[in-house]
């Protein structure tokens, strides 16, 4: 079973249209130093030059009504 972390980000560059190649992209997560964290995936996204942001986001309507239509997020429920 492919790892959730991998196939999460595998989607969501296809659902972005962005070309990646699937062995290079799984050895560079799985390899990075802070893996399976979010910092891996940015990381890794630099790597390849694709455009990426970590932000920290009020959960109000009005910033979910701005957010593009496929993301990742990371959700801490108190």
């Amino acid at each position: 079973m492919e790892n959730p972390i991998i196939y999460l980000v595998e989607h969501l560059l296809g659902l972005n249209k962005i070309k990646f190649d699937k062995e290079e992209l799984s050895f560079q997560i799985q390899s990075h130093p802070s893996f399976p964290s979010l910092h891996s995936i940015t990381g890794v996204l630099d790597h390849f030059g694709i455009d990426n942001l970590t932000l920290d986001v009020p959960t109000t309507t009005d910033v979910f009504d701005q957010l593009p239509n496929s993301f990742l997020a990371q959700v801490t429920i108190d």
